[in-house]
């Protein structure tokens, strides 16, 4: 997460530090001239908040963001916020998407969402293993 006294990035300059899907195991990269694209883990009625939040943005490629959404369900919530924290841990704050995504969840509802988080993060790391 960046230090509070930094200037934020903005969307821009993020997007440009990208190359490669953040999707663990696709090969699509700027480099080998996939389009890409940056999506918001969360959007939809607060889009214009998440917009702005380096901790809400994925870089996918064209192929892996046709499948996500703008609202994601529950268990998609924690691939993409594990996505972020795999490819992205600078900017992950999977806590602050949590409650932006329910507002007022509970102390227990944020606790096992963070669980299942660190569970498909270490799926993943055995999966590319």
């Amino acid at each position: 997460m960046q230090h509070p006294s930094t200037k934020p990035i903005t969307r821009d300059e993020w997007r440009r530090q990208q190359d490669a899907c953040h999707n663990p195991g696709c090969k699509a990269s700027l480099r080998s001239g996939d389009i890409m694209d940056v999506h918001e883990i969360i959007g939809g009625p607060i889009r214009s908040k998440t917009i702005t939040m380096p901790e809400t943005w994925i870089f996918l490629c064209r192929r892996c963001h046709e499948h996500e959404t703008s609202c994601p369900s529950q268990d998609r919530l924690v691939r993409l916020l594990t996505v972020k924290q795999w490819a992205d841990p600078e900017h992950s704050n999977p806590s602050a998407v949590i409650r932006l995504w329910r507002p007022k969840c509970t102390k227990e509802f944020l606790a096992e969402m963070l669980n299942a988080v660190a569970k498909e993060y270490a799926k993943i790391v055995k999966e590319l293993q």
